[in-house]
């Protein structure tokens, strides 16, 4: 993710994933409003699968609120195209952030919004590095 614009109130970044393990690539763009402290945040890509050679829409949206100058709450929906038009409700995570000096940890549980038995939440961890 490489932030490329930021204001007061408003930041823009554009993202790059790629997947090896199913040969995902996932490309696109987040905004995010809202002051130091608290933000809303809203992102569109596109994904493409190796296999079919198709590009999808994929889209999220979420917030971040912080606790102190070193944690942050999060929360976070996503879904595609695909997911969409298949009645899939999509992803939601919740987790909380620590940032150190050059290096944030994220550490939150991910699920789909379906019927998941004694699953509650996967495990996700994230580390940012600035540079």
């Amino acid at each position: 993710k490489q932030n490329y614009y930021q204001t007061p109130t408003f930041a823009s970044a554009a993202w790059l994933t790629y997947t090896p393990k199913g040969g995902l690539l996932n490309i696109g763009n987040v905004v995010s409003f809202g002051r130091r402290g608290k933000s809303l945040h809203v992102g569109l890509g596109g994904l493409s699968i190796s296999e079919s050679q198709k590009w999808e829409l994929t889209y999220m949206f979420g917030g971040r609120y912080d606790l102190s100058r070193r944690f942050s709450l999060l929360a976070e929906y996503s879904n595609s195209e695909t997911g969409l038009n298949n009645d899939f409700k999509g992803f939601i995570s919740f987790g909380i952030r620590f940032k150190g000096e050059y290096i944030a940890w994220d550490f939150a549980g991910f699920r789909p919004l379906e019927n998941t038995g004694d699953l509650l939440f996967l495990p996700l961890i994230k580390a940012t590095i600035v540079f």
